[in-house]
């Protein structure tokens, strides 16, 4: 007797299958675009996941957040193309990777399309911009920026960004401030600390204990303080 629970198995089953069959499908697409291209197409995001985003908040990033979080802290937006010839070149060689897959009647209508696309997209980007990553990753990148419970900062000194929770980065962030190698003060004594530093080189110039090379060196112009970034 066909019930509620029998359809819902039945919807299980279907849904099981359909994401079986789209895993196999994307699976035997790559292993194509693998063996035409010679080597992987395209960025794998699920390698550089692990590499350059550290989401440590309770924020949960949608696809398109984490895929372009995972292009690192130094990743900028293009809004045009700037060699137009590199441009045209690539396409070519790139069509030279399938020659050998294809008729060579097939291989030249191929060509012929292809090319007078590339020439009809070069026209077109002249007159329009047109950006180096796709629409739904340029409104997560606006989601992210919208988003006021997080703090996105850059991990150490590479090309790798940290996600944080705001009142989390708050909360560390005065911890570390209590701690003894900070002082308040109203103003910066760096400029005193520096002339005097610089003064007391100077001597040891005149006096012959360090020579020029040396002095120039060790001689310090324009010190900054150290900083924490707060949120605001």
């Amino acid at each position: 007797m066909y019930n509620l629970q029998t359809d819902t198995i039945v919807r299980k089953d279907l849904t099981l299958e359909q994401e079986k069959t789209k895993e196999r499908t994307v699976t035997t697409h790559g292993k194509k675009l693998r063996i035409l291209n010679k080597e992987p197409a395209g960025q794998d995001y699920q390698s550089l996941k692990t590499k350059r985003i550290h989401n440590i908040s309770s924020y949960v990033l949608t696809p398109a957040e984490e895929r372009i979080s995972c292009r690192g802290w130094e990743f900028c937006i293009e809004n045009k193309i700037n060699n137009f010839i590199e441009f045209k070149t690539n396409i070519e060689l790139n069509m030279k990777k399938i020659e050998h897959s294809c008729h060579r009647n097939a291989f030249s209508t191929i060509c012929c399309k292809i090319f007078n696309a590339s020439d009809i997209l070069m026209k077109l980007a002249k007159k329009k911009n047109i950006r180096n990553i796709s629409d739904e990753e340029f409104k997560a990148i606006k989601s992210l920026k919208a988003n006021t419970n997080i703090i996105i900062c850059r991990a150490g000194k590479g090309n790798y960004i940290a996600i944080l929770d705001k009142q989390d980065y708050i909360n560390k962030a005065e911890e570390i401030l209590k701690l003894k190698q900070f002082r308040h003060t109203e103003k910066s004594l760096l400029n005193e600390k520096e002339k005097s530093m610089n003064s007391y080189i100077s001597k040891l110039l005149k006096d012959k204990i360090v020579d020029k090379h040396l002095y120039w060196r060790i001689h310090s112009t324009s010190s900054s303080l150290a900083t924490m970034s707060w949120p605001t």
